[in-house]
């Protein structure tokens, strides 16, 4: 483990310096509260980041002092249907890109969406995973980061599907490989647009919209658990 007093002096009992090196075996015990930290000048120790373990983690791991009052980055991506680790294509107008430890800081939610002009797609929230399954906390007040929060925070856009489309007269542009989120790349089949349905906690329970005629010559057996209004 590598202890980075970041400006400081931090020791173990034995040796003393502005960054210590502690070696043991995964899963051992590992005695955090040897470990002393002497703040420069004018700052207040508040913690480390990430937390000091109890036992020895399964990797080399840098944790780093954290003072009072010290500034830490905020980064966002977009999540998009899986996608991860894509620069957010939001408004970033109104985002902080820097936040205050022991300040609670409040993300607003009312950023731009990435939209086509047929309004396919809305934001969700906030995510602090890149698999869009840990929401960042949130209160009356909207999302948060918490005053307790140290180190850089990366978070995630969700957004989520508002319909999809199928044309299974299309032959050119409907194909069941396309992601069916707009009129330009809708899938060719019903029986695949069914499929997004099962994905709810993703798209939304999306509404389906058929963009061709369905003639009786059709299997309307397809339809069925359809929860749309729009052929």
């Amino acid at each position: 483990l590598l202890l980075d007093a970041s400006g400081g002096t931090v020791s173990d009992g034995t040796s003393s310096s502005s960054s210590i090196t502690i070696s043991g075996l995964y899963g051992a015990a590992f005695d955090k509260g040897s470990i002393t930290v002497t703040s420069p000048a004018d700052l207040t120790f508040a913690g480390w980041s990430p937390v000091l373990p109890d036992t020895f983690p399964t990797e080399d791991t840098t944790y780093t002092v954290v003072y009072k009052g010290q500034k830490f980055d905020i980064d966002y991506y977009d999540y998009n249907f899986g996608g991860t680790g894509k620069t957010f294509s939001g408004s970033m107008t109104s985002l902080p890109r820097v936040y205050e430890h022991g300040t609670k800081i409040y993300i607003p939610s009312s950023v731009s969406s990435v939209s086509s002009a047929e309004n396919t797609v809305e934001f969700e929230g906030w995510y602090t995973d890149e698999a869009g399954t840990v929401p960042l906390a949130s209160d009356g007040s909207g999302y948060y980061i918490d005053v307790t929060t140290m180190g850089d925070v990366s978070l995630y856009a969700k957004w989520k599907a508002k319909y999809i489309y199928v044309d299974p007269t299309d032959s050119f542009n409907a194909d069941d490989s396309n992601n069916g989120f707009s009129s330009a790349t809708p899938l060719r089949t019903i029986a695949e647009a069914k499929k997004y349905l099962s994905q709810g906690a993703v798209l939304d329970s999306p509404i389906v919209k058929v963009l061709s005629e369905i003639s009786e010559n059709n299997d309307l057996t397809e339809l069925n658990g359809l929860t749309t209004d729009a052929y």
